[in-house]
């Protein structure tokens, strides 16, 4: 993922327009990155079962 801010692709364009492009190219970014996080908690949570063990990470 490239950062949103300063991007080219938006550079010309109606300003409101402009604010909303990257607005919903951020909220993208920021769906994504909730995504990989739970994918990452899934995994640890299979690889948990998998051995038999549960390893505390909130002490």
């Amino acid at each position: 993922m490239s950062p949103v801010s300063g991007s080219s692709a938006t550079q010309g364009l109606n300003p409101q327009f402009q604010i909303a492009a990257l607005k919903t190219a951020q909220d993208t970014q920021k769906q994504e990155g909730e995504a990989v996080v739970n994918l990452i908690q899934e995994a640890v949570q299979a690889a948990e079962q998998a051995i038999g063990n549960n390893i505390d990470v909130t002490a």
